[in-house]
């Protein structure tokens, strides 16, 4: 992510610009010559550079762009099946616990799940702030899917407490039936098994959404008692 930004932001100020790199050999290169650069929104408004940006790097979208002529490039932003499964239910996957068991995701239960990876910075930078919410909220069913080798991930534990419930799943399903490639990210499912929220990355606004979506879950299951009482 932090390389399309630097790509991008050479994009303003040089009209001859590198707009990809292939990893494996450097020397291979996407150029454009462009006397102006536009830049649309996923709803294909115009929209700033930076805004653009902004966007690019929240893990929701999926990048391209297209040369109008030889003077004029236009980088647009396309949804992820990720934001796109927003309002819709959860695919049932069987997950291994480090115990060796097959579960999957509990229906009718609300769910705060983290995906995240021992080799990732951001991910255990947060863990402190996401066993708070497990003391906090003992109710809810927390769990952290990650796809570290079973001797990593017990090797991470025997150092560190994480109190969310620990699942595997390999790389390639988190990828293809989750939609993630980026490291934090979290879902909310209610009760009814949708998936309401999405969170990428350890940020403030992705505490704050936990605690506000797990407030209206509770609120939701109280008024339900109240009805059936």
């Amino acid at each position: 992510m932090h390389l399309l930004f630097t790509f991008l932001a050479i994009a303003l100020l040089l009209p001859f610009t590198i707009i990809a790199q292939n990893d494996s050999n450097p020397k291979k290169t996407v150029t454009t010559v462009a006397a102006k650069t536009i830049f649309l929104s996923p709803g294909k408004d115009s929209i700033s550079a930076i805004d653009y940006m902004r966007l690019a790097n929240s893990g929701f979208y999926s990048i391209f762009y297209r040369e109008i002529n030889d003077t004029t490039i236009v980088y647009a932003l396309d949804s992820t099946m990720l934001l796109k499964s927003i309002g819709k239910k959860v695919d049932r996957l069987k997950l291994k616990t480090i115990d060796g068991k097959r579960i999957s995701i509990p229906k009718k239960q609300t769910s705060v799940i983290n995906l995240w990876s021992t080799t990732c910075r951001p991910c255990l930078e947060e863990i402190d702030s996401l066993n708070a919410l497990v003391a906090e909220y003992p109710t809810i069913n927390f769990i952290a899917i990650t796809p570290d080798s079973l001797p990593a991930v017990r090797k991470f534990l025997s150092k560190k407490q994480f109190k969310y419930k620990i699942l595997l799943l390999n790389r390639a399903e988190i990828e293809n039936r989750l939609m993630v490639t980026v490291y934090p990210t979290h879902f909310l499912i209610d009760r009814r098994n949708i998936l309401t929220s999405v969170f990428i990355g350890k940020t403030d606004e992705a505490y704050k959404g936990i605690r506000e979506f797990i407030r209206q879950q509770n609120g939701t299951q109280h008024r339900s008692w109240r009805k059936r009482g």
